[in-house]
Order: structure tokens, then C-alpha cells, then sequence
């Protein structure tokens, strides 16, 4: 989507198409390099930001490639939004309507959950019993009896079943409580609603997972250059900033090495941009591998790079530079037939 088309209105433009067609990965493009209007785009939904004259054809193929994919993510992330939504509101429904009562226990016999039917069964006038002790012992195994004392409600005697289960990142216990009377009438009930319970927390705890990991991973994505896969310049420009403030706060050294790939251009013509590229990933390669674990590297441009090494003095960087420029000079890259060696300054 270019924003400085005659007929465009900027950012109002991208906002109305995006309106329109929200399931639609939008790539803008735009002749001004304003890296506060690219994170505006960027966070109102757009999967990238290109200045015109800074990418090629290839360059492009690759950023509409892996902004479909970044798409396709969060409409997968989106749909199990929905199922996790879904399946809460059945949760709720089973607990909250169910004519059982039930009740979460901490390890320390705290009451951490009771659904209606438990709160009436203990304190019909409506007192809070979260937090309070739980007036039995709970225990996993074979359902047993216990008897609610007078001064709660006229006495009863109610069946208790207790399984293990994860509240809120701890162990509990999930108990699930029938009058002895309704026995015949409920059980299957009883039963059918404990293991749902079990199940349901279970997949509720795992789904999350699931969506931590995805959310994660596309948060990476969005930090890291396509075909290297080292970071992007604009996640230099933020690591810079970031790195900047700590030394002037801290009063501590940090370098940046500005390599080039020598003669690259012509690398190209004479292999082609698919060996071009194959260069250019197993430079990436090699240079994480050369390098600190707490160093950062970047992809600045084209077929420059970044390497940002903190607590480094100009002593110390121009060591590590050169220690690099000589393994680059003495390993050429190979692919099949071919073989090419590529100096960097």
C-alpha cells in the first residue's frame, strides 16, 4: 500500500483499507523514511514498512512472504482465542449452574473457589468463603462422607470427591460435593462433571502454553531480518538507544564493528542473487558463531552488518574486527561447484 500516491490521504488511507480488510497482510510502502510513522503503521496492523529505493524485487518476494506468514500466525492465534473462549464459557457454565456444589482447596486448606451451589450448602447468608479453611480434610481416593454441622443449615450429611488439579500455578484440589439424598439421581452427573472439570483445567493450562510459545515466536519474527534471521536495523536502531543510555547512566565501554561485504555486487552478476544469498546467510552464520554470546548482531543493510559488543573498548573492538576479517579471508564460501572466497572491511 503506498501512502504518497496522488490520490492517497497517508495514514488515513492505510487506516481505511485495514478497516476494511483486516484479514489482509498490508505492506506499506512510502517515499519518506519516518521511522515514527513506520512504528504508528506497524502497530495499527500493518506487517512492514518500506522506503521506496532502499529494497529490490527479491527483497520484496521475501518481506510479502514472511508477512503472509505472520498473518496466517495470528489468525491461527486468533481462532484458538476464540476456542479458549469457548471453552471457558462452558467451564463456567458447568460450575456456576451445576446443582453440585464445588469447591477448590489450596495445599494449605484455604478455599480458593466456590461455585453457588457450595457457598449455599456452607453459608447460606451469603458470607464469602474464599480464603476461609475448608471444615474437612481433603483427600484424594474414594468419595467420602461429611457432615455439615447444624448452626450452617439444618444438618446434612453430603458425599465428597476429591481430585488433584492446578489453580492459579499451584497444587489444589478440586472437591466436588452432593447431597447423600440426590445419590442415585446424580452420580453419573457427578462423575461426567469431576473429569470434565480435570480436563478442561488441564486443556485451559496447556492452551495457554501454546499461546505464550506462538506469541513469543512472532514477537521474535518481527525483530529479526528474513533471510539471515539476525536482527533488523530497526531493532538496532532500539538495542543502540537502549545501550547508549545504559553506558552514559553507567559510565561504561561499548563498540559497534560496520563490516561490508566486499565486492558483493559482483558476486551477483557473476553466480546470481540464489548464491548471493546463500552468501549472505552463511556470513550470518559465521559471524554468530565468531562472536560473543553477549554480543548482538544485525543486519544494517544490503550486505552490511552490525555488531554491537558491550563492555568492549576501541582496543578490544578493533581486535574482534580483525579476527573476523581474517576468518572471512581465509574461508571461502561453497556450494556445489561453486566456490567463491568474499573479504569484508
Amino acid at each position: 500500500l503506498d501512502l504518497f500516491l496522488p490520490d492517497s490521504r497517508g495514514f488515513e488511507t492505510f487506516t481505511q483499507v485495514h478497516a476494511q480488510a483486516p484479514q489482509v497482510p498490508i505492506i506499506v510502502v512510502t517515499a519518506s523514511d519516518d521511522e515514527a510513522l513506520a512504528a504508528r503503521v506497524v502497530r495499527e496492523g500493518a506487517q512492514d514498512y518500506l522506503v521506496k529505493g532502499q529494497f529490490d524485487g527479491d527483497m520484496l518476494v521475501r518481506i510479502i512472504k514472511y508477512s503472509t506468514e505472520r498473518k496466517r500466525l495470528l489468525a491461527k492465534l486468533q481462532e484458538q482465542s476464540r476456542g479458549l473462549q469457548t471453552t471457558a464459557r462452558r467451564l463456567r457454565t458447568i460450575t456456576m449452574e451445576n446443582v453440585d456444589g464445588i469447591v477448590v482447596v489450596n495445599r494449605n486448606g484455604e478455599t480458593r473457589f466456590a461455585n453457588p451451589a457450595a457457598e449455599s450448602m456452607f453459608d447460606p447468608n451469603g458470607d464469602d468463603t474464599l480464603g476461609k479453611y475448608f471444615r474437612s480434610p481433603v483427600v484424594t481416593g474414594d468419595s467420602v462422607e461429611i457432615e455439615i454441622p447444624a448452626e450452617v443449615q439444618e444438618k446434612a450429611v453430603v458425599e465428597m470427591r476429591v481430585a488433584e488439579a492446578e489453580w492459579d500455578g499451584e497444587k489444589a484440589y478440586v472437591a466436588s460435593l452432593r447431597d447423600i439424598t440426590r445419590r442415585k439421581q446424580m452420580e453419573e452427573d457427578l462423575k461426567r462433571t469431576t473429569e470434565e472439570l480435570k480436563e478442561t483445567v488441564s486443556e485451559l493450562e496447556e492452551s495457554k502454553k501454546v499461546i505464550e510459545e506462538q506469541n513469543n515466536l512472532l514477537s521474535d519474527l518481527s525483530l529479526r531480518d528474513g533471510l539471515t534471521g539476525l536482527y533488523n536495523h530497526r531493532h538496532m536502531n532500539e538495542v543502540l538507544e537502549q545501550e547508549f543510555s545504559r553506558a552514559g547512566r553507567y559510565g561504561t565501554d561499548f563498540s559497534c564493528l560496520l563490516m561490508d561485504l566486499d565486492y558483493f555486487k559482483e558476486v551477483n552478476d557473476a553466480f546470481g542473487h540464489a548464491f548471493g544469498d546463500f552468501v549472505l546467510r552463511e556470513f550470518s552464520t559465521c559471524l554468530q558463531r565468531h562472536t560473543r554470546i553477549s554480543d548482538d548482531c544485525f543486519r544494517y543493510g544490503g550486505e552490511e552488518f552490525l555488531v554491537l559488543r558491550p563492555s568492549t573498548d576501541v582496543h578490544g573492538a578493533r581486535e574482534a574486527a580483525e579476527k573476523l576479517r581474517k576468518f572471512y579471508e581465509q574461508n571461502p564460501y561453497c556450494q556445489g561447484t561453486r566456490s567463491v572466497t568474499v573479504t569484508v572491511s
